[in-house]
């Protein structure tokens, strides 16, 4: 459920394994060499408590006037 990522490799590991197992295509190119926010929400109780994986990819935006 929740990965702690110490290595590169282990890292690279983890993107990999969020884009396999991703319910929803968003079409946002992601590399194991971007920076990624995960946020992780929870509903119902006991054994039929599900998790819900949100990852956003940082990206360089600059707005000027």
């Amino acid at each position: 459920m929740y990965w702690t990522c110490n290595t590169f490799k282990e890292y690279r590991q983890y993107v990999r394994h969020a884009l396999e197992n991703s319910q929803h295509e968003c079409n946002v190119p992601v590399t194991e060499y971007d920076n990624i926010a995960t946020l992780v929400t929870c509903s119902g109780s006991g054994a039929g408590k599900q998790r819900e994986f949100v990852h956003g990819v940082f990206m360089d935006r600059y707005l000027y006037e």
